[in-house]
């Protein structure tokens, strides 16, 4: 499995403006795609991992999200505020939504043979200037 880097040094970004939906294409043949944006919603992204790819771990102190395997196979690992480990073995579509609340160590894995297609919702605006974000890892 391999793990990627995060998007600031990974990936290829088309706007640098918290105000623009931004399309990323990463190095491992991924693409992240902003949806939708706006003050007191958040934002809708969605981010394509090949088979064997996996995200690099984070933790997001402020940010909440909600995240929908719509395709593939993914392993999702979590380790809430509390210390409290999850794993969540997800197949989409029709899979479950896992909640992701802020303070939660996360990774994101394709274990299958085509591609995992993610659709998560957080609720605040990536914003390239405090983009929010720590390693984690498991």
């Amino acid at each position: 499995m391999k793990t990627g880097k995060p998007c600031g040094e990974q990936c290829r970004t088309g706007s640098t403006s918290s105000n623009e939906l931004r399309t990323v294409v990463c190095e491992d043949g991924g693409v992240l795609q902003e949806l939708y944006k706006a003050e007191g919603f958040g934002q809708i992204t969605v981010r394509r991992f090949p088979p064997g790819e996996a995200s690099s771990g984070a933790r997001h102190l402020l940010k909440n999200e909600l995240w929908w395997v719509v395709a593939g196979e993914a392993s999702i690992r979590l380790e809430l505020p509390d210390g409290t480990r999850e794993l969540h073995n997800v197949t989409g579509p029709g899979g479950r939504i896992i909640e992701v609340p802020a303070g939660t160590g996360h990774q994101i894995a394709n274990v299958g043979q085509a591609d995992v297609v993610l659709l998560f919702h957080a609720d605040r605006i990536y914003d390239p200037e405090e983009p929010d974000r720590e390693d984690w890892s498991w």
